[in-house]
């Protein structure tokens, strides 16, 4: 499943994007600020809504 998480670099989000990456999902992430996450299965968008 492919999901989108706004807010990815912030607390909740960098726990959520990891629970979400560990069961194999494709993650796509936008928050303001980079998380430097690196998977093959996450993608960062750094912008705002």
């Amino acid at each position: 499943m492919r999901i989108l998480v706004t807010g990815s670099s912030g607390r909740v989000g960098r726990l959520l994007v990891g629970k979400l990456l560990d069961q194999e999902h494709e993650v796509a992430g936008l928050d303001l600020q980079p998380s430097k996450r690196v998977h093959d299965k996450y993608l960062e968008v750094v912008g705002n809504l």
